[in-house]
């Protein structure tokens, strides 16, 4: 398999909107179909018994998180979807995903309030997207009931 760097997934990103056209909620909508359908791969359970936390950055990764949230939510499964970081600094491709997940009826939560639960620590592959800056984290969040 062949992986891009953050600087050459920035350019395949700007040549398919600016040179093919497409436009960038579009690419948003086809990433986070790919990721909810891995998701669905990987459940042991049968969509409706399964449930999901989402971790959102406040950029266009982050925006496909929305949307996969959004797609997995109507694929069946309880879905809760959380933001880390800011409302106001959503772009605006996120804020539009994020107007899409609340038709559905899920909100996107601030991150600080994970419910009834508790946030556990949990190493793994989470990582940034191509609009972080500083170092890279290998640290997520699991929601547990």
């Amino acid at each position: 398999m062949k992986l891009a760097t953050s600087s050459q997934m920035r350019e395949l990103d700007r040549r398919a909107v600016c040179d093919r056209g497409i436009p960038s909620i579009d690419l948003m909508e086809r990433a986070a179909a790919h990721v909810a359908e891995a998701a669905l791969e990987l459940l042991a359970v049968r969509p409706g018994r399964a449930r999901i936390s989402v971790l959102c950055g406040v950029g266009n990764n982050g925006g496909d998180g929305i949307a996969a949230a959004r797609l997995l939510f109507l694929r069946g499964t309880r879905v809760r979807a959380f933001l880390v970081g800011s409302y106001g600094k959503l772009t605006p491709d996120a804020m539009e995903e994020t107007r899409r997940l609340s038709e559905c009826g899920v909100e996107l939560e601030p991150r600080k309030s994970c419910g009834g639960g508790s946030c556990q620590r949990r190493r793994g592959g989470y990582g940034p997207g191509t609009g972080v800056c500083g170092k890279s984290r290998q640290d997520n969040y699991l929601h547990t009931p």
